[in-house]
């Protein structure tokens, strides 16, 4: 086995129980809304939850070096009636190659699910991203939504999605319709 199998498949050994656990975080008996979408635990108490987590990385090629690292952090507070999340991640890249760059990148995610009627749901994400170029000033996504629970394993989400870009050259925003169907597994 090569020393690249290797650590591949040593990642996916480290990293096989955190899916496992994320998983099953969001297998919750009793949830009739929109699955969470960040790993902060979400239990419906009303009580402040936490979640923390670094990454790094380093490759080594012919011509090209490349180092990365990255902070996250999320919080989540739900009652049977809400669920509030906030997130934020920032992440230093280096290159070294024909070229040094070294680039810092920050997302900031705030999203709120609010029970209407029994199994529906009203939901909004709001996040700020990085231009799609380094240095390109900032990006805004508005998701805005209604999330119908048909059954305990079946959910309908229709939604409207509104970007903005301050640095394009043509259109700033960008309004999207949204559907889709949520299958959860038991």
């Amino acid at each position: 086995m090569t020393p690249l199998l290797r650590s591949l498949a040593a990642c996916a050994l480290v990293a096989l129980p955190l899916l496992a656990h994320g998983q099953l975080a969001m297998l919750r008996p009793g949830a009739a809304g929109p699955a969470p979408t960040l790993a902060a635990p979400s239990k419906p108490d009303g009580q402040m939850r936490y979640a923390l987590g670094a990454g790094a990385s380093y490759l080594s090629a012919t011509s090209t070096n490349a180092a990365t690292f990255n902070l996250g952090a999320e919080s989540a507070v739900a009652t049977t009636e809400s669920r509030w999340r906030f997130g934020g991640k920032a992440l230093w890249s280096r290159t070294v190659g024909e070229t040094a760059s070294d680039n810092v990148t920050l997302v900031l995610v705030q999203e709120s699910h609010h029970r209407w009627r029994g199994g529906t749901w009203l939901t909004e994400k709001f996040s700020v991203l990085p231009g799609l170029r380094a240095g390109e000033g900032l990006r805004t996504t508005l998701e805005t939504g209604v999330a119908v629970a048909t059954s305990h394993f079946i959910s309908i989400n229709v939604g409207v999605l509104q970007r903005y870009d301050g640095n394009a050259a043509v259109r700033r925003s960008d309004p999207v319709f949204v559907t889709a169907i949520a299958l959860k597994l038991p």
